[in-house]
């Protein structure tokens, strides 16, 4: 879940007393000006470096085979090696297609060139069949534009077949945890609070295994531990889930699974390291279980 979206999640969660969904819909995306014509003329001179590339090593390929083809007798171990070389070239094809897609979809999202985002994440989801590791990312940040947007209702059902897609591929997808939390703030947008509060629990549990799965690291193996600042990004995510998990049932009546929650979000939160969100969690989650000590 975004930083931008769960610190507005956070500030809403002391209204919920009136029973009345917050609606932490923001303001309509301002102009890009000339900050999106940077991105695509980044896109368009690493996709050609790729087309060059890759084009150098056909040339060198088919020069070497028809050498190769023509000597007498034929020179086997040259034609294995452009073989292999032949083989190789998709895969660096490929790499600079990603790296032409991936490359300026950062750039504009550190610049905020929305239209820029918007369109590589359009093109990255027409093409995740070739592109490495698919394009969930793509969708992510997708509906992290449309919520910005106020596009609710689109960005629940573009999450939701995302999702679908996702778990048809790979069943035991552990990595969908920010989808479901962005489908769950979605769903709170839009006032469906159950539909939130089953979204937000698929992801909290997710990443509950991801930390979980990372304690039991062995800390011999340093190589394979994870940075430390990507548990505490993960942890900071767990702790904005359990809050909007206590809200939403705090909305629906049941003011038990709230306080659970709130204190949960707490115990993920001090763990943390010194931040403005870490406080904001632990502030709002500390006056909400305050409120709900006879539950």
């Amino acid at each position: 879940m975004p930083k931008t979206q769960t610190r507005r999640t956070y500030k809403n969660m002391a209204k919920t007393e009136t029973g009345k969904t917050p609606n932490p819909t923001g303001p309509l995306l301002p102009p890009a000006g000339n900050k999106d014509n940077l991105c695509f003329g980044i896109s368009v001179a690493v996709f050609a470096s790729g087309v060059v590339v890759t084009g150098w090593m056909w040339y060198s390929i088919v020069g070497t085979l028809m050498r190769a083809a023509t000597s007498s007798p034929v020179d086997w171990w040259s034609v294995a090696g452009m073989a292999v070389l032949g083989a190789l070239s998709f895969f660096i094809a490929r790499f600079f297609l990603w790296l032409s897609i991936l490359a300026p979809l950062m750039l504009a999202a550190q610049r905020k060139s929305y239209k820029a985002q918007e369109r590589f994440c359009h093109l990255a989801l027409k093409l995740r069949a070739i592109l490495p590791g698919g394009a969930t990312w793509a969708s992510h940040g997708l509906m992290q534009l449309m919520l910005q947007r106020g596009q609710i209702k689109e960005a629940i059902v573009l999450g939701t077949n995302e999702y679908d897609f996702a778990l048809k591929k790979n069943p035991k997808d552990q990595s969908l945890a920010p989808m479901c939390a962005q489908l769950g703030l979605a769903h709170q947008m839009n006032g469906d609070h159950h539909a939130s509060i089953l979204w937000n629990e698929r992801a909290a549990d997710q990443y509950q295994i991801l930390l979980e799965g990372m304690e039991k690291s062995d800390p011999k193996k340093k190589k394979l531990l994870p940075d430390k600042q990507f548990v505490d990004q993960a942890r900071l995510q767990l702790a904005g889930i359990c809050c909007n998990l206590a809200t939403s049932y705090y909305n629906v009546g049941n003011h038990g699974k709230a306080k659970n929650f709130y204190t949960r979000a707490v115990d993920c939160a001090t763990k943390l390291p010194d931040s403005a969100e870490k406080q904001q969690i632990i502030q709002v989650s500390r006056d909400q279980v305050s409120r709900l000590k006879h539950w």
